[in-house]
């Protein structure tokens, strides 16, 4: 049995309440069960039993075996000296606390044995997804996991901008950057891209971002991609100005080798990418740029729709090589829905935090309403099982669950799960 099915029903209550005895044989009475703590410490906090009639309140601690608690070294952290209750599946081992005797009650027979197969059939399942033949059926629960865990993946991408904020010495603008640079670096050159955004000042940026050819320069010189040998009035002027640009502000350049080319399609070349960003930043004063509503949102992607690149671009993905047929040097719809997805909507939840204003979050969802969903191997898999995938929100959504839910079949965490079960 896994401690997170003793975590589920103790949670839930789901188990025989009658005629509680510890294993001393005094009777106990559980009034409240406790705050799960998913964080270091015991697993409930501020719970309530009484134990003859006298009240206790406390942390509450749950194992398999009780001889776990010394196996997970709880007798050398001070943390666990308030528990006033160790709830175990069997009892190996008396456990003492300060000297006193840990009250300690057993589960092993009071456990729904039916309830608990479910589970185990459910873990067991060879299948991606465990609940796959019934997912279908299971739209009220799925909607609203889906939605729980749409939120809970813009708040994890916000909270880590919050962080980049206060690493930067609390420089909204560092943020902004940032996360402009992972929506564009997408999977493969998320890092390189956060290291440019953390290596370039805004301040450098907003001087430079007036002429795109210097803006060009500054970008691609910190990157490290200037350093190549290819004759051509566009890249000998970047790297001429570049030559002025890192002496005037003392930069250093990133290495080449950080940025990942092989195994990604040419239109996601991080060059490209580069150029797109250079194009967002001298037609968009982004550090600037009033967003605080999806109507915000909306005007930015009505921009974002009117910018077109350096025509050295219509023929080149790289700087080392021409290409035999042109393409479009404008941003994509794609592009555009990927940065207001994996960009703005992180940002709605950062100004969140940093202006303590939950209308940001309205701003999100609406945002997210009204954006198609995206196409991937996912989103198709989960279609393909009959689940309709409407919007941006709940194509998030789903990648989230799929990937921080289903892969390590957490069900007892799930909507979906919970409501099988029951």
């Amino acid at each position: 049995m896994k401690e997170e099915y003793l975590h589920y029903i103790w949670k839930t209550k789901r188990f025989d309440f009658r005629g509680l005895e510890l294993e001393d044989g005094r009777s106990v009475t559980i009034k409240n069960v406790g705050w799960h703590n998913f964080d270091a410490g015991p697993d409930f906090f501020n719970g309530t039993i009484a134990i003859e009639g006298i009240e206790w309140s406390g942390n509450i601690e749950l194992h398999i075996k009780s001889s776990d608690w010394y196996l997970h070294r709880h007798h050398l952290d001070r943390a666990y000296d308030n528990v006033v209750l160790h709830v175990v599946l069997e009892h190996d081992r008396q456990v003492r606390v300060q000297q006193h005797i840990l009250p300690t009650l057993t589960l092993k027979n009071r456990i729904d044995k039916q309830h608990y197969n479910q589970f185990y059939q459910l873990l067991k399942s060879k299948k991606k997804l465990p609940c796959e033949s019934r997912i279908a059926n299971m739209q009220e629960p799925l909607n609203r996991q889906v939605t729980n865990a749409f939120l809970e993946r813009m708040e994890r991408k916000g909270l880590e901008l919050v962080g980049t904020y206060e690493r930067a010495g609390k420089n909204r603008k560092t943020a902004v950057l940032a996360a402009l640079c992972q929506s564009l670096g997408g999977r493969v050159n998320k890092l390189p891209f956060l290291e440019l955004a953390q290596r370039i000042d805004p301040v450098i940026v907003q001087r430079e971002r007036w002429n795109s050819n210097r803006l060009a320069a500054l970008l691609f010189g910190v990157a490290g991609l200037l350093n190549v040998n290819y004759a051509h009035p566009y890249v000998d002027r970047l790297k001429n100005d570049w030559a002025l640009i890192k002496r005037k502000y003392n930069l250093a350049e990133m290495q080449k080798s950080a940025w990942k080319f092989s195994g990604v399609r040419p239109y996601s070349f991080p060059t490209l990418k580069i150029a797109q960003l250079i194009g967002i930043i001298h037609a968009v004063d982004v550090f600037n740029f009033q967003l605080k509503t999806a109507t915000d949102a909306k005007s930015l992607t009505e921009k974002l729709g009117d910018i077109e690149l350096h025509p050295f671009w219509e023929k080149h993905f790289t700087f080392e090589r021409q290409c035999s047929k042109r393409h479009a040097v404008n941003i994509s719809r794609n592009v555009i829905r990927g940065i207001m997805i994996n960009a703005v909507a992180p940002l709605f939840v950062f100004f969140k935090h940093l202006n303590q204003d939950y209308a940001y979050e309205q701003a999100l969802i609406d945002l997210m309403i009204d954006l198609h969903p995206e196409q991937n191997t996912i989103v198709k898999q989960w279609h393909q099982r009959g689940v309709n995938i409407e919007n941006a929100l709940e194509s998030q959504g789903i990648l989230e669950l799929n990937n921080e839910f289903c892969t390590f079949k957490k069900c007892l965490s799930c909507e979906v799960g919970r409501n099988l079960l029951d």
